[in-house]
């Protein structure tokens, strides 16, 4: 008798459902295998992003007044001046790294009947330091610079100012008048 795909023999059924069997648990575990590849492979996928954001320029600058009075004279050796300790307080901080300056300048002391006292009699005193002449009028000159400071700036700083104007003799009486002005130089 002669074997038939289609028809199988007596006794043949045993064989040909023990091998679908057999295919049926491969084809089990194959989509097993390849849903746990899929499964743990999940982990693997990423996806990204850039992230950005900007911190604008800031720079704090300004004077604990606008207006200083040096009150009455005072004399000592001989000696006739005006002073005033601690009378202006400089706040400064920056956030922009550069090369910044600041600067002092002044005009001549006026007084109502248009007489004048130059400015460069006027010295000034930052914190401890020495006291130091003013330019002469429509000139400045370097307090200080970015040298010197570095991560202080940024959380701010603030500088005590006194002023010592010593009397020569050849003024005249009367209220006078100067513009002191602090000028910050960011490039």
């Amino acid at each position: 008798m002669k074997e038939s795909r289609f028809c199988p023999q007596a006794g043949a059924y045993a064989y040909i459902s023990a091998d679908a069997s057999a295919q049926a648990r491969r084809r089990a575990w194959a989509w097993l295998a390849a849903f746990l590849v899929l499964f743990c492979s999940s982990s693997v996928f990423a996806a990204e992003f850039t992230l950005k954001f900007t911190v604008p320029p800031r720079a704090e600058f300004y004077l604990s007044t606008d207006y200083v009075d040096l009150g009455l004279p005072q004399t000592a050796g001989g000696r006739t001046y005006f002073r005033g300790d601690n009378v202006v307080t400089l706040s400064f901080r920056t956030n922009i790294a550069s090369q910044w300056e600041i600067h002092i300048s002044g005009t001549d002391f006026r007084n109502t009947a248009g007489t004048l006292i130059p400015i460069n009699r006027l010295r000034w005193q930052m914190g401890n330091s020495d006291y130091r002449s003013m330019p002469s009028d429509g000139e400045s000159l370097l307090v200080m610079d970015w040298h010197n400071f570095t991560d202080e700036i940024l959380a701010g700083q603030q500088f005590p100012i006194s002023y010592l104007l010593e009397l020569a003799g050849d003024e005249y009486e009367g209220d006078y008048i100067s513009t002191i002005t602090y000028s910050l130089f960011l490039p």
